[in-house]
């Protein structure tokens, strides 16, 4: 019996693509499931500081004053389906009016976190083989141009694209988010 070279040629990309050959990774993309889970788009707060260094209202010795500012920022998740860490990096943060499809603003993502137990910590922006990873990333303001003209009057949804490079290959998430209200103080 002769072997079919295309049946051969099918089972090897099926093995090559990933370790579970009923439900691989696309080949040459990604071996990770990653997903935009929410977006926070608010200001752009500068970092907490304890009693000692802090110029604002006195708080405790040594205890990390609180802030009115909310930070923007976006959570992740990535759940890697290969056999090998992966490397992840950020390349474009946008902010695009859903209507219209232009953009409305580019946000800058820093200080990558992932969760661990019941806190967030440094994160190095490598998902480990077969871990699953929630991670969050501290974003600039979004500065909305015409559409921010005028007192804000309501919630405002806007779409945010994330442009995300898994070692070297990049592909765009993206999830609704709205306009946190302005305090009056």
């Amino acid at each position: 019996m002769k072997a079919n070279p295309l049946l051969s040629l099918v089972v090897f990309a099926l093995l090559a693509c990933g370790p579970n050959p009923f439900n691989p990774p696309p080949c040459g993309i990604w071996h990770l499931d990653a997903t935009l889970n929410s977006a926070t788009l608010a200001d752009d707060c500068p970092a907490a500081k304890t009693s000692a260094f802090s110029d604002a209202a006195p708080c405790a010795p040594g205890v990390v004053c609180q802030s009115l500012c909310r930070q923007s920022s976006m959570q992740l998740s990535f759940n890697s389906l290969g056999t090998s860490s992966e490397t992840v990096t950020i390349v474009a943060v946008r902010l695009v009016d859903p209507q219209t499809g232009n953009v409305v603003s580019h946000l800058t993502s820093r200080e990558p976190q992932q969760w661990s137990g019941n806190q967030y910590i440094e994160w190095d922006e490598k998902v480990p083989a077969g871990l699953a990873l929630k991670v969050t990333y501290k974003l600039s303001a979004p500065t909305y141009g015409a559409t921010g003209v005028g007192r804000f009057a309501g919630p405002q949804t806007y779409r945010v694209e994330v442009d995300v490079s898994v070692n070297g290959v990049i592909s765009t998430l993206q999830v609704d988010a709205q306009r946190e209200p302005e305090i009056v103080t």
